[in-house]
């Protein structure tokens, strides 16, 4: 028992210098050894819980360091360490701990970059259910309300999109996709949200999927409009400004293919341009959008 006390204790001590996930889990270990065969009556039970606390949320901080490295870098490899700490967090998070929302969603967050990825089900179900869990437990006043509330609603497109490929019904998913989406562009334009073009732009991407899905026209127009309005509200220099540009120009582009409309051929020019000129030096289009790109600049140029 004293071992495991002075073990627990000496790696406590330099949590903060904690940098990779070997260490993390010979820490989580010793915290769930002692917990394990300490008395329920033992007056260290509770040092030992917030210590516990601490090991998740700092478990946390490094899952959202290595994905934040993974957006810069593209790099696999971060994006698989910042999956597994996010999960060694929600594991080590009781039900009583005061940080497990937000554990649970910053879970959910890396976990939509690896359903990008993979487009593994199990994956989307699990990130759905850190969502669901989240969402529920932030107050409707809450800041974070917004971007939870966002993320669970791309989560349930992802799976819509998956349900379609393999031939299901993707109704459920996406009408309550669009409803989460909603409100979300509701708040954040109610309330100062300062990026209201990212949920804006997540419910261009679902109502598009809708409409498609639907054959719904008025869906599908007012993605488009949603799309304008989520590049609007996105500064040049802005982060997002890119990626923004780039689902809109992509929805101009697929409306002149399917239905040749020639105005969204020029403006979807104009807007992949723009994309273009966001990406830092040295970077270019990737492949689907240079092609695209190419393919329109050829269709202008016709009579």
């Amino acid at each position: 028992m004293r071992v495991l006390h002075e073990r627990a204790r000496s790696l406590h001590a330099r949590l903060g210098q904690i940098l990779g996930p070997g260490e993390l889990d010979e820490y989580g270990a010793a915290l769930g050894d002692l917990l394990d065969v300490l008395p329920h009556d033992d007056p260290s039970r509770a040092m030992y819980g917030q210590m516990r606390v601490e090991f998740a949320g700092r478990a946390s901080e490094m899952s959202i360091a290595a994905w934040q490295r993974h957006l810069e870098t593209g790099s696999p490899e971060d994006l698989e360490l910042a999956v597994a700490l996010g999960r060694r967090a929600v594991a080590a998070a009781g039900e009583d701990d005061p940080n497990r929302t937000r554990v649970l969603a910053d879970l959910g967050r890396v976990l939509q970059n690896e359903i990008a990825r993979t487009r593994d089900r199990a994956v989307t179900e699990e990130a759905i259910g850190a969502l669901e869990e989240a969402v529920a437990a932030t107050g409707v006043d809450s800041p974070h309300r917004v971007v939870r509330v966002s993320m669970l609603g791309m989560c349930l497109w992802h799976r819509a999109t998956q349900r379609m490929a393999a031939g299901d019904d993707p109704t459920a998913d996406l009408d309550r996709a669009i409803v989460l989406h909603r409100d979300a562009v509701a708040r954040a334009e109610a309330g100062g949200f300062p990026d209201p073009g990212g949920p804006l732009g997540n419910l261009a991407v679902v109502l598009d999927a809708a409409g498609r899905a639907r054959g719904d026209d008025g869906l599908t127009a007012e993605a488009g409009r949603r799309f304008e309005s989520a590049v609007e509200a996105t500064p040049p220099g802005h982060p997002e400004r890119f990626r923004r540009l780039a689902n809109l120009g992509g929805y101009l582009w697929t409306r002149f293919r399917e239905g040749g409309d020639r105005e969204a051929l020029l403006r979807a020019v104009d807007v992949l341009k723009q994309a273009e000129r966001e990406l830092p030096e040295g970077r270019g289009l990737p492949s689907v959008l240079a092609s695209a790109l190419e393919a329109a600049e050829l269709e202008a140029r016709k009579p």
